[in-house]
């Protein structure tokens, strides 16, 4: 394993890795063959890395000329993507309090109905 400065921060990166731990940038095996990442895969890493959502649109806006509007529409879906999904189990408590809830409205009113 060899460690190599990274091209955008000049951290230590083995060259095992696949993004600089320090700034989250993609790093390229040399002689890959695969060329610089797209921009998608570029603020993907970023916002994986915990980069806040305006540096990542400015430097779209400002290194790929892309309009600003649909650059943050991007990095918008990008952090959607990012979101985890809520643990089933959550899921399947919150629909126990719901009909629980609906058990005991039924209750509520036959008792009303009764009395």
């Amino acid at each position: 394993m060899a460690l190599h400065p990274c091209q955008e921060c000049g951290h230590q990166v083995s060259d095992r890795a696949t993004a600089c731990p320090d700034c989250g940038a993609p790093i390229r095996a040399a002689g890959s063959g695969h060329g610089q990442p797209s921009i998608e895969e570029w603020a993907l890493s970023q916002l994986k890395a915990g980069s806040a959502r305006r540096p990542v649109v400015e430097r779209i806006v400002g290194q790929e000329g892309m309009p600003r509007s649909d650059a943050d529409a991007l990095v918008k879906r990008l952090e959607s993507a990012l979101v985890p999904e809520r643990p089933a189990y959550l899921v399947r408590v919150a629909a126990g309090i719901g009909i629980a809830g609906l058990i005991l409205l039924l209750v509520f009113v036959l008792m009303r109905l009764i009395v």
